[in-house]
């Protein structure tokens, strides 16, 4: 729970959304997998955002930066929640995240029939774990990664020592310096130079072990929670990613809806055929 604090945060209800604001991916397998996702639609996108957030939000909380994604970028953006997050039933782990972006990825190819040019993963700070790992899977075109870690022990390093290190092991199997190596996607990296939690560092030293088409932004005098780095990355998508001219359309068919809570709407679910086979 010091790791992945966000699992400490209040859970949201339906309510605080409008219906057509959330939907919810679920495994035709394992009925106990549930990922509800925020999903933002933009007429006449031809890009998919897919958001993994940070550490201390959830889908509630994130929502203006989904938002800002959404006109900014002119593009549909969804966020997949965390196990132990929010509304996400479950313990929070590396490897649940993990599979709730993975699950992400693959709901866009099956029900929206997107191809992997379309779909860029951003992350921002823990984040970056799913994101790089889902990136080097093949199923995007490309990865946003603002303020990223080279990996958890590093950061704990950083903080306590070795001893930090040594307390951290275990804790998560992210190592983005060797997702890095293997991406073939382009990927745009943004980091504050006053980041008071990760170093910078990381930044440099992720960027430096890629072989693809890469570009890094080192701000100045900005810290962690700077809303200057989500517009700097913002800046750098429509230069830096080449998407199809063909707007994507979201028409959704013969719609399962989940039963929410006494007195609030259901919301769209969709199963996945397969899913712990092909993560």
């Amino acid at each position: 729970d010091y790791i992945f604090a966000g699992s400490r945060k209040s859970r949201y209800t339906f309510k605080d959304f409008r219906q057509e604001e959330l939907i919810c991916i679920r495994s035709s397998e394992d009925e106990d997998f549930e990922v509800p996702c925020l999903f933002l639609q933009r007429s006449s996108s031809t890009s998919l955002v897919i958001f993994c957030h940070a550490n201390a939000e959830d889908l509630k909380s994130v929502y203006p930066t989904a938002e800002y994604l959404r006109q900014a970028l002119q593009c549909h953006v969804l966020v997949p929640e965390y196990p132990g997050y929010g509304a996400c039933k479950g313990c929070p782990s590396s490897k649940g995240l993990n599979e709730s972006v993975m699950a992400a990825c693959l709901w866009a190819a099956d029900f929206l029939s997107l191809q992997p040019q379309q779909i860029v993963i951003w992350g921002r700070s823990i984040g970056t774990g799913p994101a790089f790992h889902v990136a080097s899977s093949g199923l995007a075109g490309g990865i946003v990664a603002i303020s990223p870690f080279t990996s958890i022990q590093d950061v704990a390093r950083d903080v306590a020592g070795n001893l930090g290190s040594l307390l951290s092991t275990g804790c998560s199997d992210w190592n983005n310096v060797e997702k890095m190596r293997g991406l073939t996607c382009p990927c745009v990296i943004v980091h504050g130079m006053r980041d008071e939690m990760i170093h910078y560092k990381h930044a440099v030293a992720i960027h430096e072990q890629g072989k693809n088409r890469r570009r890094l932004a080192l701000m100045e005098n900005v810290g962690h929670h700077d809303s200057s780095l989500l517009e700097c990355a913002a800046r750098a998508y429509h230069e830096f990613f080449l998407f199809p001219d063909k707007p994507i359309i979201v028409q959704f068919r013969d719609l399962v809806l989940a039963p929410g809570k006494e007195g609030e709407a259901g919301i769209p679910t969709f199963f996945l055929q397969l899913l712990k086979q092909r993560m």
